[in-house]
């Protein structure tokens, strides 16, 4: 299996973890062929440590703050979601009168069941 192929079925698996293509061969890979195959970073060989720890830092950094913005956006979701349980909906207006009439029918029903 190729790096690209292993590359596709890592980020089916694990679609959170950050992937870094390095490679030799340039004919056959490309940072676009990588980089849709699901890697965050593409570095060519040769590369210095330099290179590569800043591209290392930059992914690392980067998959973070996807993290921490879809938990951000996980948080205002279940707010959100809060606060539209405490609201009541805006049909609520015309279920009033049906449930004020329903109300009344089991009152009469429960004084019919308590003269039998």
């Amino acid at each position: 299996m190729d790096g690209i192929t292993l590359t596709s079925k890592i980020s089916i698996q694990y679609p959170e973890l950050p992937i870094m293509v390095m490679t030799a061969f340039e004919e056959e890979y490309s940072a676009g062929i990588a980089i849709s195959a699901g890697a965050r970073e593409f570095i060519k060989k040769p590369f210095s440590l330099d290179e590569f720890a800043i591209r290392l830092h930059k992914m690392i950094n980067d998959s973070e703050a996807q993290r921490r913005m879809k938990r951000e956006k996980d948080v205002d979701k279940g707010i959100q979601e809060f606060t539209n349980e405490l609201e009541p909906p805006k049909q609520m207006g015309r279920e009033r009168g049906v449930d004020d009439s329903m109300r009344k029918l089991l009152d009469e029903l429960q004084a019919s069941l308590k003269k039998i």
